[in-house]
């Protein structure tokens, strides 16, 4: 009988995607066209992300497919009917006791990860990343959003790896705040992904040193 931790092992090599090493330059993403920085197990196409809904050209393709399918018209009421419905939603939520209790619970633990005696540092931090962040929109603006997406409603500029995980870490500030950490999402993945990070904090270095 196989063990269940080679077992386990097994599993884990076989669905995690393999990351292409530095010396793979040539290797260009199957939907932007940037460099590639995994191959997918299953395709073995290249892709520039480990999740491929996070790829600009992934980003672009679905939204040149949803300008397609609806005209502006009718994409501004579908987001305003949207608006509406998760509005009263919301408001149907707060009148319930647990859900309130637990929302309580979630955002005191988010908090409770930057220890008190730290905050004064973390109010620093991230106004130094804030400023850095903004300086790398202005003058690197073609890199971060090669696409022309709309900032604003529809796409957000994320931190792959977010600020909250640099300060943990000991990061500069220059590095967290660099262009080559930054990328436009929809807003729904960008609030859903909060203050984790998609890329490793091996992978920061590497992309700001190739930068």
């Amino acid at each position: 009988m196989q063990d269940i931790r080679q077992l386990n092992t097994t599993m884990i090599e076989r669905y995690v995607m393999p990351r292409l090493s530095s010396d793979n330059t040539d290797r260009i993403c199957f939907l932007c066209g940037q460099q590639a920085n995994f191959i997918s197990v299953n395709s073995k196409q290249f892709r520039c992300v480990e999740k491929v809904t996070q790829c600009p050209g992934f980003v672009k393709k679905a939204e040149t497919t949803r300008q397609q399918r609806m005209s502006k018209e009718d994409r501004i009421k579908h987001m305003k009917r949207m608006s509406e419905n998760g509005n009263a939603r919301l408001k149907e939520l707060h009148t319930d006791f647990d859900w309130r209790r637990r929302k309580s619970i979630n955002v005191s633990n988010a908090k409770s990860t930057i220890p008190a005696e730290n905050k004064p540092q973390w109010e620093v931090y991230e106004s130094l990343v804030d400023r850095i962040t903004r300086d790398s929109w202005v003058y690197h603006n073609e890199k971060i959003n090669p696409y022309n997406l709309p900032r604003g409603t529809l796409y957000e500029l994320d931190h792959m790896f977010s600020k909250h995980q640099g300060f943990l870490n000991n990061v500069p500030p220059e590095i967290i705040g660099h262009y080559s950490n930054l990328q436009l999402v929809t807003r729904h993945v960008n609030r859903t992904k909060y203050n984790k990070c998609s890329i490793t904090l091996d992978q920061l270095y590497e992309n700001f040193k190739l930068s």
